[in-house]
């Protein structure tokens, strides 16, 4: 939690008073944001479901696939990745994929402080009770202190989407945006099939983090004079 609070704190330090002027909600499309209401909408009426589909088709096989697939959304792994993105490229010379680098390091932390803070206000059970899928409408706002009343947003599918979404606007390249993507998508699969999360508790995460690291990266792009520029 300290990381991502000091690379905020230090970003809005380092970033002119000029720069908040340019900050603007993305993505501008409206169709983004009717298809995420949609999506989240239909993960609700169908949390129960795939809650239950997912104990159903439980297998040793892909249950060790889903082991290897969660990783790939936890921060131990991606914000030592982030890091090294900044620093080699800085070494090497690379000032223009440091600074990429660094703008995707915003987009994630920022996506990633969001979702932590929402987590207790939202106050959701996890899906998983005893070996057995609760009840998906089970709310303690404010007063679940253990993690498993801290289900909504997921946190390893704010993590991937993040990621996906600063790769794909930083590289510009459709194969890049496919792949991580894909890899974002499996993630947030992975969280249903293993019980930590409720469907639209990934339906939730993917949306609000693909716009808070949409949000962050365009601003830091269109920051002159900041952090992201020089």
């Amino acid at each position: 939690m300290w990381v991502k609070a000091i690379t905020l704190f230090v970003l809005g330090a380092l970033l002119p008073a000029s720069a908040f002027a340019q900050f603007r909600l993305e993505p501008r499309d409206g169709k983004f944001w009717l298809t995420g209401a949609a999506a989240l909408t239909a993960a609700v009426a169908l949390d129960a479901r795939l809650a239950s589909l997912s104990q159903q088709i439980e297998t040793p096989g892909l249950d060790r696939f889903a082991r290897k697939v969660g990783v790939l959304g936890q921060a131990r792994l991606i914000v030592p990745s982030l890091a090294l993105g900044i620093i080699v490229p800085r070494i090497t010379g690379d000032r223009s994929m440091s600074n990429a680098g660094i703008r995707v390091a915003a987009g994630y932390f920022a996506a990633d402080a969001l979702t932590s803070l929402l987590k207790p206000i939202i106050g959701r059970h996890r899906p998983d009770t005893l070996g057995r899928p609760g009840d998906p409408g089970r709310f303690r706002p404010l007063r679940g202190t253990s993690t498993i009343w801290r289900s909504m947003p997921s946190g390893h599918t704010t993590h991937a989407f993040a990621l996906a979404t600063a790769l794909s606007i930083e590289t510009n390249k459709p194969w890049v945006t496919a792949s991580a993507y894909s890899v974002a998508s499996l993630v947030g699969v992975q969280r249903i099939y293993t019980r930590a999360h409720w469907g639209s508790d990934v339906a939730a995460g993917a949306v609000l983090s693909m716009a808070v690291s949409a949000t962050v990266v365009r601003w830091l792009e269109r920051s002159h004079g900041s952090l992201a520029r020089h």
